[in-house]
């Protein structure tokens, strides 16, 4: 599924900007680190995340919606809560952010998801990334 999954139009561009003013972004996953990496370093996208944090091997009680493997994540980037966000495409995504502490981006790539977001109590709600993007020049 690698190989043949699509590249989230707009995020190449958002993350270009984010390393482009010298912030660090992350992968955090219920997929795994191998398939995270896997697709980070397609031709087709080529970004290279400061952290990849996958599933936990053996462990499916520590996926998403258990902020585990976001409290790592944190825990290794040595970043608080409050200086990170979390976009997420899953109300698991959006519970597990919430449960830590990090202001959460609800992304609603599918008509049913911004009302499920929503009840999920995202900070955010976008169908775009380039809604996240800054047009200030």
């Amino acid at each position: 599924a690698v190989d043949s999954a699509k590249v989230t139009s707009g995020v190449a561009d958002l993350i270009d900007q984010i390393t482009g003013r010298g912030q660090r972004w992350a992968v955090v996953s219920n997929n795994s680190a191998e398939s995270i990496e896997r697709f980070c370093s397609r031709k087709d996208f080529d970004r290279n995340p400061s952290l990849t944090e996958g599933r936990p091997k053996g462990e499916p009680h520590l996926m998403k919606p258990n902020p585990f493997a976001l409290r790592h994540a944190l825990e290794i980037l040595r970043t608080p809560p409050r200086d990170a966000v979390f976009i997420g495409d899953s109300v698991s995504d959006i519970q597990a952010g919430r449960t830590v502490g990090i202001p959460t981006v609800g992304y609603a790539n599918k008509p049913a998801k911004p009302k499920r977001l929503e009840a999920a109590l995202a900070d955010m709600v976008i169908t775009s990334m380039d809604d996240l993007l800054s047009h200030d020049g």
